[in-house]
């Protein structure tokens, strides 16, 4: 990962049912913040189409970048 992103640069996922986010950041920010942006996210996405899938996520991919 050092040689694709750079030597201080970290990994986060999570995992939700069929679905997989993954950041990377570099050494300044916190893992446990990353983790919380990503549960804020999903929980967005459920507050606004009451269901969250994969399909839904690839055919509305443009909602899922306004929302984040």
């Amino acid at each position: 990962m050092d040689s694709l992103f750079g030597p201080d640069s970290r990994l986060v996922y999570k995992h939700y049912a069929t679905l997989y986010f993954v950041l990377v950041f570099d050494g300044s920010e916190n893992e446990l913040a990353m983790l919380d942006l990503i549960q804020a996210a999903l929980f967005l996405y459920l507050f606004v189409y009451h269901y969250c899938s994969n399909q839904n996520v690839i055919k509305k991919n443009h909602i899922v970048w306004f929302l984040i």
